[in-house]
């Protein structure tokens, strides 16, 4: 017997096998691969990981799940298999085939570390990521738009930075001390979450130069767009004090990613919307 026919015959035994199993045999085997692989990813067993799900590798960042549970296992018309969990996450599938007599996983969605992140959302929304894409898609095009998300970040972090100053303020200087209240605005389009800024107050002497400067700590009030806030000042070493400047830092850029995400207009993988 050549060699030929022997493959041939392994091919047909498997062909056969395979029509012969039955669905409740092929929802067992793959929900056991499906569990065994989720076990394996709180202990980053590569090995296993990409034996059970070969491009898992193509996804670059991933959830540890450790409280997934199957709700449903399901067979399609071309005999694949398809599991949905539930986890702390959400929902997640899993779907499956038979290869060489052995179930694999071929495709995710739910388990990426970007899924229904802000950058997943704004590639949704401009028209990146279909119905159809699966976690390893998902990864790689929010990698490969992450550089123009950061630039959105970092242009309303500016504008929000920029549109930040003092509306008027009653400060005096009396006995070595400068006293008053200070009333800052949010000029700009976006509203300021609370602990994601500081405020900075430069007192400054009739040159322009920075005497001393203050850190506001009290950050936790959100400052609406076009809103104002009051804060009464009273702070020693004012030698030569004639003016003051406030300076807005944006210390987490969470509640702008959120901004995007939700704001973004686009098609075709472009953004439409201007910010």
């Amino acid at each position: 017997m050549t060699r030929k026919n022997i493959v041939l015959i392994l091919i047909l035994i498997s062909t056969l096998f395979n029509s012969c199993e039955s669905d409740k045999t092929r929802k067992e085997k793959s929900e056991e691969i499906v569990k065994s692989f989720v076990a394996n990813l709180t202990l980053d067993n590569y090995d296993l990981l990409y034996k059970y799900y070969p491009d898992f590798q193509k996804v670059k960042r991933y959830w540890k799940i450790d409280d997934f549970k199957i709700t449903s296992t399901t067979i399609d018309e071309d005999k694949s298999v398809s599991i949905i969990g539930t986890s702390k996450l959400g929902n997640i599938l899993f779907n499956l085939k038979n290869k060489d007599g052995k179930y694999i996983i071929t495709d995710s969605k739910g388990l990426a570390w970007v899924f229904n992140s802000p950058i997943y959302k704004y590639c949704k929304k401009i028209g990146c990521i279909g119905t159809s894409d699966y976690d390893k898609d998902i990864s790689q095009i929010c990698s490969d738009k992450q550089d123009d998300f950061n630039s959105l970040i970092y242009k309303v972090k500016n504008n929000i930075e920029s549109n930040f100053a003092i509306q008027n303020n009653n400060l005096t200087s009396n006995y070595g001390y400068v006293s008053g209240n200070v009333t800052v605005k949010n000029n700009s389009r976006f509203s300021i979450i609370g602990r994601n800024y500081e405020i900075y107050y430069h007192f400054l002497n009739s040159s322009g130069q920075i005497i001393y400067t203050k850190k506001e700590s009290l950050n936790f009030e959100t400052i609406p767009y076009g809103q104002s806030i009051t804060q009464n000042l009273f702070e020693s070493n004012s030698d030569g004090f004639a003016k003051i400047k406030v300076e807005l830092k944006i210390i987490s850029t969470d509640f702008i990613e959120n901004i995007i995400a939700e704001n973004i207009e686009g098609n075709n993988c472009n953004v439409t919307s201007d910010f």
